[in-house]
């Protein structure tokens, strides 16, 4: 990751982009974990007339993306 932050852009402010660099994983992992997720499960359950989602249905969309 440092000759990728180096390389593209530059050295004048290499901490604040390598740090910022480095949020993007975990940012990104709450997105898809959390909040995507979570919008799966509720359609699934919801083409279920249910609150809770039974069966592989439940996860499928999620696992195929991730």
């Amino acid at each position: 990751m440092v000759p990728t932050a180096s390389k593209l852009f530059g050295l004048k402010h290499f901490g604040l982009i390598y740090s910022s660099m480095g949020l993007g994983n975990p940012t990104g992992a709450l997105l898809v974990s959390g909040l995507l997720a979570g919008f799966a499960y509720d359609a699934e359950a919801a083409k279920q007339d249910s609150s809770a989602c039974v069966g592989h249905d439940c996860f499928e969309r999620h696992a195929s993306l991730s």
